[in-house]
């Protein structure tokens, strides 16, 4: 029963790959939240829920909301969690509050769990605008996910307009760390500010990831590339993995690639440790651990 504290990294890739949605009801607006879950076929399905953009965006009333919806769940009490949605009575619409009510009629546990991710969700949708990005994306193929898991990132990558349509040559192949850079690019770029994240080296030039190098957000904005720093001569710095991988570096001011972009290689000087040597060596959890060899 710890409260939520901090914002909390989502554990679903589908949670990471949603772009951020509002809805105005009455003349109150809303964040919706997408919740991804197995049903009874062992598929995954998503569910739409709203809950109030004044709640969503302030921090404060996100520790209230879930300490009191929290409360009610331990009491089984559905009808508190129901008075959450007052507002959207005779709307039509699903809120928080009932869609937690009607999780808390299969167990208290899948309650909280799902409470816990939607509200993780609302205030990650809600981050102010951002000035730098720093990820290690999972390098996953989105045909490799599970059928309902793979469809529907399929179509957010089609919405996304990150396939490149070359049947041909895989035009409809794309690994799942393109979607996730393009959306947090779309949802928590600052119009000064970098992503720096670490992905296969074989986007930069396959022809089935060319919908994605367009790193086209939105029907108005695009990301560019900066730099890309090679890491292909570092001796494999993650060890036991053989693919090759860069740092991209991505803004949205516009670069004329006709011109070119700088690249960087990452040389591991001969006679130097191993990256498994210093990874063993006192853990190797920390470079200061480890930069006296």
């Amino acid at each position: 029963d710890e409260p939520l504290k901090g914002c909390e990294i989502p554990v679903y890739l589908l949670d990471s790959a949603v772009l951020r949605e509002t809805k105005n009801i009455k003349g109150a607006e809303y964040t919706v939240l997408t919740h991804s879950y197995l049903d009874v076929h062992d598929q995954i399905s998503t569910r739409k829920v709203l809950i109030k953009q004044s709640i969503a965006a302030d921090s404060k009333a996100i520790q209230d909301i879930h300490t009191r919806m929290r409360a009610a769940i331990s009491l089984d009490n559905q009808d508190q969690l129901e008075k959450v949605d007052q507002d959207l009575s005779g709307t039509g619409e699903e809120g928080i509050g009932n869609y937690i009510a009607k999780m808390l009629s299969e167990s208290k546990a899948k309650a909280k769990l799902t409470l816990r991710i939607l509200l993780n969700q609302a205030r990650a949708h809600n981050l102010e605008p951002q000035h730098l990005i720093v990820g290690n994306l999972p390098w996953v193929d989105w045909r490799n996910l599970p059928p309902g898991y793979r469809e529907h990132v399929k179509q957010l990558c089609i919405d996304q307009h990150l396939f490149s349509g070359d049947g041909r040559t895989g035009g409809n192949n794309l690994n799942i760390c393109g979607l996730l850079s393009n959306v947090a690019g779309r949802n928590w770029l600052h119009d000064n500010g970098s992503i720096a994240v670490l992905m296969p080296s074989n986007l930069m030039f396959q022809t089935s990831y060319e919908g994605w190098r367009n790193l086209k957000i939105d029907d108005d904005q695009s990301m560019f590339v900066q730099k890309v720093v090679s890491w292909e001569r570092a001796a494999n710095p993650f060890v036991g993995i053989g693919q090759k991988f860069n740092t991209y570096v991505f803004t949205k001011k516009e670069v004329d690639y006709t011109k070119g972009v700088p690249f960087i290689e990452m040389i591991k000087k001969k006679r130097t440790r191993s990256w498994k040597w210093l990874y063993e060596r006192d853990k190797g959890e920390k470079w200061t651990d480890v930069e006296q060899y």
